[in-house]
Formats: structure tokens, C-alpha cells, sequence
């Protein structure tokens, strides 16, 4: 995913198309909230903010690079994941 954000931003920029990418960690929602509470320490324990993702949190940051405010940015991997760790990264 990568490298075809940071290609297509290359091929499209000149049309004044830009290309991010979101990398999503739990995000709770209606439809995988039933799996997420069956255990939510589980889930929650490589997140360094210890809540689950909410849908308005995407959605924010989606409107943000839809808006003016984000007319520079391309190219960009956003990772919007509580700040998921590996278990590697945790010890």
C-alpha cells in the first residue's frame, strides 16, 4: 500500500489529484462490537491510548484531507490506530 500511495501520487499529482492512505486499527463499530467486548483487554493491549477506535475519529480525519487545510499533503501513509504497538515493539 505503500508504494502504490506514494506512486499514484506521483502519476496523479499533476492533475491535482492527491493520494493518502489510512491505516486503521480497531475501530469499534455496530457490526464487530459484539467480538471486540467479548474480551476488550485483548484487543486493547497493544494500544498506547487504551480505547478503541471510533468511527467520528476516521471520519474527522477524513474531512480533514478532504478540506483546503490538507492542499499540500500527498503521498502520505496515516496510520489512525491508537498508537497500535507489535508485541515485539512492547517488550
Amino acid at each position: 500500500m505503500n508504494n502504490l500511495t506514494e506512486t499514484l501520487a506521483w502519476e496523479l499529482a499533476p492533475y491535482n489529484i492527491r493520494v493518502n492512505c489510512l491505516c486503521l486499527g480497531p475501530v469499534l463499530t455496530e457490526t464487530n462490537h459484539d467480538l471486540f467486548m467479548a474480551d476488550p483487554e485483548k484487543g486493547l493491549g497493544g494500544l498506547l491510548i487504551k480505547r478503541f477506535g471510533l468511527p467520528e475519529d476516521v471520519g474527522v480525519f477524513c474531512v480533514f484531507l478532504a478540506s483546503e487545510a490538507s492542499s499540500w499533503i500527498t503521498g502520505k501513509i496515516y496510520e489512525l490506530d491508537g498508537g497500535l504497538r507489535s508485541s515485539f515493539q512492547q517488550a
